[in-house]
């Protein structure tokens, strides 16, 4: 039991995000989960997704964004660097969760140059693309849904 854990784990690294799409037309929507978060995190379309998961990586300092964003916000509590976050989801509940039109894994490496570079991969883990930004992301994730449904 414990060697599945570990497995699980390493087929679900603390920096990957289990997006499930529920909606899919003009934009998406739906819902994302981490290992690094406690609950879902729904989002409206793609740019909140980008917001909402950017925001999820500096509150928990992981992986770490290679420039400091600038904030008016005095109050603004700064995340340090964090190797080893501490798991808040396990895995074994994230797996459980399917979007209505498509699950993906985006796996993002690092943060650098304003952006995430990444690995986009399908539900059971096939590789769909590699990425350097969050451009790229959006565009293999629009592609692979007009694979899906050819008739949109």
């Amino acid at each position: 039991m414990q060697e599945e854990n570990k497995a699980e784990k390493r087929a679900l690294p603390m920096n990957t995000l289990w997006l499930c799409i529920d909606f899919c037309g003009e934009d998406i929507r739906g819902r994302m989960y981490s290992r690094m978060s406690e609950t879902l995190i729904r989002f409206e379309n793609c740019s909140d997704m980008l917001l909402k998961a950017d925001a999820l990586f500096d509150e928990r300092g992981y992986p770490q964004t290679f420039q400091e964003k600038r904030s008016f916000i005095r109050a603004e509590r700064k995340a340090v660097y964090d190797s080893s976050p501490r798991e808040r989801m396990m895995v074994a509940e994230i797996l459980k969760q399917k979007g209505l039109c498509a699950t993906f894994q985006i796996i993002v490496w690092s943060r650098s140059r304003a952006g995430w570079q990444g690995l986009l991969l399908r539900e059971n883990g096939d590789t769909i693309a590699k990425f350097k930004s969050e451009l790229e992301l959006l565009e293999e994730l629009q592609r692979e849904l007009k694979a899906r449904a050819p008739d949109r």
